[in-house]
This record gives structure tokens, C-alpha cells and sequence, in this order.
């Protein structure tokens, strides 16, 4: 036996009583993985941040702190302790004016 099409009241009470919108609940595990892959993503991008970055001499320092100038480029400054430890987590970033 055939069933009739739908009619719109036939559609509309079942938007209205029978359907459960799960909203957001059906989208978490996407949200979630995500969410990972962006936290690992950063992590490696700051991971600069854990590790001594090469010395460079007086006459290149110079050189990039020019250019950083004229072409308004953000530069990145790691601080060299007195005993000549590198402190990884001592460093500035900004741009140079």
C-alpha cells in the first residue's frame, strides 16, 4: 500500500513534536578533533620558544634590524645571559621603529 505525500501540516508537527535538534552535540567530535590538531599546530610553531636560537654576530644583527626597519617586519630578540647561558624563555618580539 502507497502512502500519501506529506502534506505541510504533516511536515510542520514534525519539526515542531517529533524532531530533536542535537544541535552542537552532533558536531563535538568534529569541534574536537580540530580543536587538537589547532593545540598541536601551535605548539610546534611555538616550539622557537623552548630552544636556543643561533648566535649571530654584530654586523648581521645590524642587517636584519635595518631591514626590520624599513620594511616594518616584527623581529624576534632572545636574550643572552652574562655567564653566556641562553635562557630560552627569555625573549622579546615586537617591531622596530
Amino acid at each position: 500500500m502507497k502512502r500519501p505525500p506529506f502534506t505541510d501540516a504533516d511536515v510542520q508537527h514534525f519539526f515542531d513534536v517529533d524532531y530533536h535538534d542535537r544541535g552542537l552535540m552532533k558536531w563535538q567530535g568534529y569541534f574536537l578533533s580540530d580543536h587538537t590538531s589547532a593545540i598541536k599546530e601551535a605548539q610546534s610553531d611555538n616550539q622557537w620558544k623552548t630552544q636556543p636560537l643561533p648566535r649571530q654576530s654584530q654586523p648581521e644583527i645590524k642587517r636584519r634590524l635595518v631591514q626590520a626597519v624599513h620594511k616594518q617586519r616584527p623581529v624576534l630578540v632572545q636574550q643572552l645571559s652574562i655567564d653566556g647561558q641562553t635562557n630560552a624563555h627569555n625573549f622579546a618580539t615586537g617591531i622596530v621603529d
